[in-house]
């Protein structure tokens, strides 16, 4: 399948009718389309989805309101009760057919409020045969048909944006990869096949023929009614189970979302979870203040008499100094004592005292010191208690201020905090309250697991039902035999089984082959266009991407990739899928006989595939493109273009044209060698 033309009249950037036409060439297959940021590139790939899916790509935290269809110059010029349309209009073809889509919506600004209204919405698909007149195929069935040649769960493999990778969904649908996979490989015909012959029940094939056979008697159509009755509810169940899995499907979808919400906001959560942290720390540190002003107090109060005595200790201590009191008397001695030795007339040295004796006139000066005549020794007492009681006093005052200084530090670390804890919530005024998302996403996954398992619930009654239905068909073959035209249905029966069990053999055999080539390709594919030594991405049943990178202990899956991983992961999954049905294609043209279907090969469109790629990948990667694609149509930035080396194979060329000032784009053809 190749894109023919792209028609864009009024469509988001491009006012009026702008036209692309692609290389369909087998050699020259590449189509470029260059242009500087922001001037529509992107807008070209949204029109290839709402021409194929009537959807555009929607980012994460935007709704489609945010999006205008129609051209923003187009709509400023509207008048009262004026009409515009915008619409998009695909031509393509493979070996077989030509088709035709457009898809178109108008507008009114209705008079008095003239707010832009959607008018209508108008959709069609036609198709020619060898390029003959053009067949419409009914409205109902255009998009099961684009569905068929474009699976809306590969569009963003096969739309490959990779600049916003992975940022949003298309129409809200989450994405069925497997379902995908096996209608690109050509595994969907035989699940179509078996779905025909027996999977839709009573309505299959088997189930129309098995309604056929009749009679038996009371005893047939008793175990009959039986069936009939545990056939319509294995149908019921059925019905429950498949609301189980859509269920399922959507409360995943809503986890997927919280999940890339958190992973994108984690900084955010870092400072919610940081701001609780610090909250909790200036509250401590204002307790440590309050404590230290608390024990502050309670030792000054034990000690107020030691502190508020100093100055007075102080004042007596220097009014002592300044008195002649120096200690000139014998401790202990008294002036009874002198009186005694001089009424004695003998000192106890020996010496005779008289009034005229230089012992006598001594003794009389010492009597002079001594109390009560001189205060001296009791002044020295005094003074002995007087240090003391300083030297408390210095040692209180000590203590009081190292209490102030530990206050004072205690009270400026506080503020420091307190400032920071303010800043913080600042800064964090009307962000989410990420509790509130994890306990949104926690309440999802019981809900999700309720589904879970009430679908093994109802996996395990269906399987029940259908083995009790086996046991009784069983029996009504052996009473149907009785009868010639039961036989004959039987026979078609067990024909219609058979077909079955063969198709469903060779599906379950096919598609193992499909997956197990599949999961070897992506890692040569990987390695060869990304050199990725420590690294490997595999394949899991239901063909989720997953990149796995090697430590001591063996590979360990990487969930948290840069934006530059998950294109690698991308780029490799589609180039994979697209090598794989080329050559497939290619063996099926060699092979007369080869009663397999010919897989359908899709184009690939690429909007900024390596605005956040190196030199060296972009390189390693756009050689691989022409060959295993049938069409490649790419639009970028010219100096992302130098490194392709895609040149030779270019046979489209485009430049996108936008004065910096101007809404609008326009598209300009170009020679190869602009």
């Amino acid at each position: 399948m190749k894109f023919e033309r792209l028609i864009l009249h009024n469509f988001m950037r491009y006012k009026g009718r702008n036209e692309l036409e692609f290389s369909c060439d087998e050699q020259k297959n590449v189509t470029v389309v260059l242009g500087d940021n922001t001037v529509g590139k992107t807008t070209i790939a949204q029109a290839f989805r709402f021409g194929l899916y009537g959807e555009i790509q929607i980012e994460n935290g935007k709704i489609k309101e945010d999006y205008q269809l129609l051209n923003s110059d187009v709509v400023s010029s509207m008048d009262s009760n004026a009409r515009e349309s915008v619409f998009v209009e695909i031509t393509l073809s493979n070996d077989e057919k030509r088709y035709e889509i457009h898809r178109e919506i108008a507008y009114i600004r209705k008079y008095p409020s003239n707010v832009l209204t959607e008018s209508y919405r108008k959709k069609s698909l036609s198709f020619s045969e060898n390029y003959g007149g053009l067949k419409e195929i009914p409205e109902e069935e255009m998009e099961s048909v684009i569905q068929e040649m474009f699976p809306r769960d590969l569009a963003g493999y096969f739309l490959f944006d990779g600049e916003k990778w992975n940022t949003g969904n298309l129409g809200g649908i989450k994405e069925n990869i497997k379902e995908s996979v096996h209608k690109l490989t050509g595994l969907s015909s035989a699940e179509k096949a078996m779905f025909h012959i027996v999977d839709m029940g009573k309505n299959s094939a088997v189930g129309k023929m098995k309604a056929k056979i009749t009679g038996g008697g009371a005893i047939y159509d008793s175990i009959q009614a039986d069936n009939d009755r545990d056939i319509k509810e294995v149908e019921n169940v059925e019905t429950k189970l498949e609301t189980d899995k859509k269920n399922i499907v959507y409360y995943e979808n809503e986890i997927r979302k919280i999940e890339e919400f958190l992973l994108n906001n984690e900084s955010t959560e870092a400072m919610q979870k940081n701001y609780k942290g610090m909250e909790q720390l200036y509250h401590a540190k204002q307790r440590n203040v309050e404590c230290g002003y608390k024990n502050l107090m309670n030792y000054f109060s034990e000690n107020i008499v030691a502190y508020c005595a100093m100055p007075m200790i102080h004042r007596s201590i220097a009014l002592m100094k300044k008195a002649d009191m120096e200690q000139k008397d014998i401790p202990y001695m008294k002036q009874a004592t002198i009186d005694y030795l001089i009424q004695k007339g003998e000192c106890i040295c020996g010496a005779k005292i008289t009034n005229q004796s230089e012992a006598y006139r001594h003794l009389m000066d010492q009597r002079n010191f001594l109390p009560p005549a001189s205060i001296g020794l009791l002044l020295n007492d005094f003074e002995k208690i007087a240090r003391q009681w300083e030297r408390k006093g210095e040692a209180v005052k000590e203590e009081i201020e190292e209490l102030a200084l530990e206050i004072s530090k205690d009270q400026e670390s506080f503020e420091k905090t307190y400032n920071q804890y303010i800043e913080l919530g600042r800064k964090l005024d009307g962000s989410e309250n990420f509790e509130e998302k994890r306990a949104e996403q926690k309440r999802l996954e019981v809900q999700r697991n309720s589904y879970i398992r009430s679908q093994g619930i109802h996996e395990e009654k269906i399987q029940g039902l259908k083995t009790r239905i086996e046991h009784r068909e069983k029996e009504l073959s052996s009473l149907a035999l009785r009868n010639a035209e039961n036989r004959k249905w039987k026979s078609r029966v067990e024909i219609g089984k058979q077909l079955y069990q063969k198709i469903a053999g060779d599906y379950k055999k096919k598609e193992k082959e499909v997956f197990e080539e599949l999961n070897k390709r992506i890692q040569i594919n990987f390695h060869q266009m990304f050199n990725a030594k420590d690294k490997k991405i595999v394949l899991d049943k239901k063909y989720n991407i997953k990149m796995m990178y090697q430590t001591e202990h063996g590979y360990t899956e990487e969930k948290n990739l840069s934006e530059g991983e998950k294109i690698a992961r991308n780029f490799a999954f589609i180039t994979t899928i697209m090598e794989y049905n080329a050559e497939k294609k290619k063996s099926l043209k060699t092979q007369d006989n080869s009663t397999e279907l010919e897989p359908e090969t899709l184009p690939i469109v690429l909007d900024g595939p390596f605005s956040k790629l190196g030199a060296e990948n972009i390189g390693l990667i756009a050689k691989i493109l022409p060959e295993i694609a049938d069409q490649v149509i790419i639009f970028m930035l010219e100096k992302d273009w130098e490194h392709t080396g895609l040149e030779d194979y270019v046979g489209s060329r485009y430049q996108i044209d936008k004065e910096s000032d101007a809404k609008s784009a326009s598209l300009r053809r170009c020679k190869l060698s602009c």
